[in-house]
């Protein structure tokens, strides 16, 4: 019998789920941590969505089942879990996902042990791609990833509402398309987050995803976020520049010289910045600028070396790993 006092509740929001939200219950509903309660919220399903979810609910009383009156879309169901949980520990989960037996117990176990505030994990994706993904652990090393991109999986995320103030994890529809993102942002600033570094989501992956289908909208929300962030810490933002080092598969194949040139300057910016105003995430964030900018040179050969020693420069270069020599190799050598 499980014996553990802190009870968890699980915020689950669906539409028009019913392909995967079997899987997804089974596994919330055989967790090893069984003092949980699943807050679900159908978003007026036009399937038999909610059909399923009251043969659940009729079938185990930890299911607590809930219903919009018309569909209102995942930013207001997400808001309205997080006003109808009233437990200390809240975890969150996609209806399209599967979760590990042991997922809530090793979160909540993690999160008491390092004091937190929130915690997410390492993930395996699965469907139309297939990768396994670890975050980093720390909290520096969080924020400063954060900077460029998104490191904190959704559906795997747990948060101490003692340490968590409702009004930092709503989220924002001007940010539709990252919300999320913003949310995760907006709490770094306040509470400390941390990862368990092991695979406790499975993450599928599928076309019917707004991410999937929306993407220059969640880039422009991404964006925005990043400016306002960027502003409150005192680094200079570049939107052209930053897109080149978040997204390099999208923009950093075609880059004129000027454009190349750009990045440069704006990345020996953000070094300047960061030495300047002595960063708490300084050392990670620099870390991660400057394996995208090496990314972004080595598409340019001699010429992509050339700057990169111009705005980064050689003791950048020399303090690297191998001392930047395969670096300097795949600039020179490698096609």
């Amino acid at each position: 019998m499980n014996r553990h006092s802190d009870k968890i509740q699980v915020c689950l929001p669906v539409y028009n789920g019913s392909q995967f939200i079997r899987d997804t219950l089974e596994t919330l509903l055989n967790q090893s941590y069984s003092d949980l309660e699943i807050l679900v919220l159908d978003d007026a399903s036009t399937d038999d969505t909610y059909e399923i979810l009251q043969e659940f609910a009729a079938h185990d009383a930890r299911l607590t089942l809930h219903r919009n009156d018309q569909n209102r879309g995942i930013l207001f169901s997400r808001n309205r879990l997080f006003e109808l949980a009233d437990a200390r520990y809240v975890a969150l989960a996609d209806a399209d996902d599967l979760f590990e037996s042991h997922r809530l117990e090793e979160q909540l176990a993690y999160l008491k042990k390092h004091d937190l505030g929130m915690v997410s994990c390492a993930y395996s994706a699965f469907g139309e791609r297939e990768f396994d993904f670890y975050p980093p652990e720390k909290h520096d090393d969080i924020h400063a990833y954060m900077l460029l991109y998104n490191v904190i999986l959704n559906p795997g995320v747990m948060l101490d509402r003692a340490k968590v103030a409702l009004t930092n994890v709503l989220v924002d529809s001007r940010y539709r398309g990252a919300a999320d993102y913003d949310s995760w942002l907006r709490l770094l600033n306040k509470t400390r987050v941390g990862c368990v570094p092991k695979k406790l989501v499975r993450y599928r992956i599928h076309k019917e995803q707004e991410s999937s289908d929306n993407f220059l909208r969640q880039q422009n929300a991404h964006l925005r976020i990043l400016s306002r962030e960027y502003q409150a810490l005192g680094l200079a933002y570049s939107q052209d520049a930053l897109k080149v080092l978040i997204w390099p598969h999208l923009y950093a194949d075609s880059l004129s010289i000027d454009q190349l040139k750009e990045v440069g300057i704006y990345v020996k910016t953000l070094f300047s910045d960061m030495d300047r105003i002595q960063l708490p995430m300084k050392s990670a964030l620099s870390f991660a600028i400057d394996i995208r900018y090496k990314g972004i040179s080595r598409r340019y050969a001699a010429k992509g070396l050339f700057f990169y020693v111009r705005y980064a420069g050689l003791k950048r270069l020399f303090s690297g790993r191998n001392m930047g020599f395969s670096f300097v190799y795949d600039c020179l050598f490698r096609k």
